[in-house]
């Protein structure tokens, strides 16, 4: 069965991403994803959705979509995250925010698009037509059916060694040491 992450799913990831990032520039203020609180994973996910639907978009217009959907929440530029004022420092136009903060928004979008292909709207549907078998071109010719492929995989030639000379092939035996005499 093939591995099919949830918006949800890329939004944890993302999190762990942002939040290890976060501790190696000296910020320690972000609890796991488990203990995250519920806007906080809604949000996020919400992103996520929004990068899958426009995969190429810059950090930029990430940037100013966080922005957007904070301000509509009332939130406004402050000197420290503090939920309970609604004021974060990441409110500013994305050109004034330092490089440190500028990487959280690449970071976000390059493991949004990495994990794109492991979604559900990426993986391919099978066909309800079944797949024909390819006919050879040359009607004399037939394409070997599933017993003569694996009876060709079974044969000892089929490894290619006996084509080497006999002074290359190497064995994975170890050597015996000769045993000193006493």
């Amino acid at each position: 069965m093939d591995t099919v992450l949830t918006p949800a799913q890329i939004a944890r990831v993302c999190y762990e991403a942002n939040r290890a990032h976060c501790m190696n520039i000296g910020d320690h203020s972000k609890s796991t994803w488990d203990l995250a609180q519920k806007w906080v994973k809604e949000g996020l996910e919400q992103a996520v959705i929004e990068v899958l639907e426009d995969p190429n978009r810059p950090p930029e217009t990430n940037h100013e979509r966080w922005m957007a959907v904070k301000e509509e929440a009332g939130w406004k530029h402050g000197p420290v995250v503090a939920p309970d004022l609604k004021e974060h420092p990441c409110m500013l136009p994305y050109d004034q925010l330092p490089d440190s903060e500028k990487i959280k928004d690449s970071l976000f979008l390059a493991i949004v698009n990495a994990l794109k292909p492991l979604t559900l709207e990426s993986q391919v549907k099978p066909s309800k037509k079944p797949r024909e078998e390819p006919k050879p071109k040359d009607p004399d010719v037939t394409m070997p059916g599933t017993e003569e492929v694996e009876a060709l995989a079974k044969k000892p030639e089929a490894t290619g060694e006996e084509d080497l000379p006999e002074a290359e092939i190497i064995e994975d035996k170890p050597k015996k040491k000769p045993k000193k005499r006493r």
